[in-house]
């Protein structure tokens, strides 16, 4: 193990050179130089260091004849193919696969918008999330990528389909709703029922009696009336 403050502008030079030797991609020889440096420049400002070894050391060049990676895009002809197979899809795959191409955000930024960072009147969406996924703490929110909130702009089209997604949400709610109010009036028509069975199996007249009474239920939203007549019960 090499202490921090022995770390010497040679030594990163030599690791550098060794990874590019070993065909380390460009890319990644880049991104190794500036991790060192970040790192590096970090612990110089924490006092850690009394000098960044990275000021003396040369950033990796390209080798000659060696071809950047490129970069693979969809042409214009596959995203119009996309879009008309989506036109059969359910609706938020719509929305989804929409945005991705209109904006060109992270999958996870688009899975982590709310609708309080949709702004369909001006045709922005404010990216603050960062929906990402591990093995060990499943799935949580986290912030985007680069760290900052970011503002992208939408076309007219993803707009629409926004507004169409924002309604049909609403309305599984209510739907939702509905269905959940529906299963506690049955279950208190049950629970009703059951009050009333006990009622009837327990009771035990005695002579001609008439009354009527009136039972509060802890918990019910409705009052169990019984009433006895010529000593037979009523609910």
């Amino acid at each position: 193990d090499i202490r921090l403050p022995d770390i010497t502008p040679a030594m990163i030079s030599a690791f550098i050179l060794e990874k590019q030797s070993g065909n380390m991609a460009f890319s990644s020889l880049k991104g190794l130089y500036n991790t060192f440096n970040q790192l590096l420049k970090m612990a110089f400002r924490n006092d850690l260091i009394s000098f960044n070894p990275m000021d003396k050391v040369q950033a990796p060049r390209q080798a000659k004849g060696e071809k950047q990676a490129e970069i693979k895009a969809y042409s214009e002809k596959e995203l119009l193919y996309i879009l008309d197979c989506l036109k059969n899809e359910p609706l938020k795959w719509q929305v989804y696969i929409n945005l991705l191409i209109d904006t060109g955000c992270r999958r996870g930024e688009i899975c982590g918008l709310k609708w309080d960072c949709v702004h369909l009147d001006k045709f922005y969406l404010e990216i603050k999330n960062n929906l990402c996924y591990t093995p060990d703490k499943g799935v949580y929110n986290d912030t985007p990528k680069t760290g900052k909130n970011r503002i992208v702009y939408i076309s007219a089209a993803s707009a629409d389909l926004l507004r169409q997604f924002q309604q049909q949400q609403k309305e599984d709610i209510q739907e939702l709703s509905s269905l959940f109010k529906g299963m506690l009036e049955k279950k208190d028509i049950d629970v009703t029922k059951q009050y009333i069975k006990d009622f009837e199996d327990h009771f035990a007249p005695e002579g001609m009696v008439n009354a009527s009474y009136k039972f509060m239920i802890e918990d019910r939203k409705k009052s169990l009336i019984v009433e006895i007549v010529d000593s037979k019960l009523k609910c």
